[in-house]
């Protein structure tokens, strides 16, 4: 039984991984098109597109929060330990 439960987690996990993967895409086409589009009107119409900054706030957004879980689900996350990475063993063992 857990196996069973373990393996409908794991393709549930591999599933939600491609949503993420295809809502971070779509996203980030989203925005590029958007501020093109906004340059191209601003500078050829005069005309700015009055809900362009709104949107790509919004995206941005969406792309920070699930571009996280989903760096973090693949292992690929930032790691901040340069200065610690570059220690000796010696440092290292006295670092906080």
């Amino acid at each position: 039984m857990s196996q069973v439960l373990a393996s409908m987690l794991t393709r549930l996990d591999i599933w939600i991984g491609r949503i993420e993967a295809c809502i971070l895409s779509i996203a980030i086409i989203a925005m590029a098109t958007n501020s093109i589009a906004n340059v191209f009107g601003r500078y050829v119409f005069n005309q700015s597109l009055y809900f362009s900054d709104e949107l790509n706030q919004f995206l941005i957004v969406i792309i920070t929060f699930m571009g996280l879980g989903y760096i973090t689900r693949k292992g690929k996350h930032i790691r901040m330990s340069a200065f610690y990475d570059m220690l000796a063993p010696a440092g290292r063992k006295y670092s906080w």
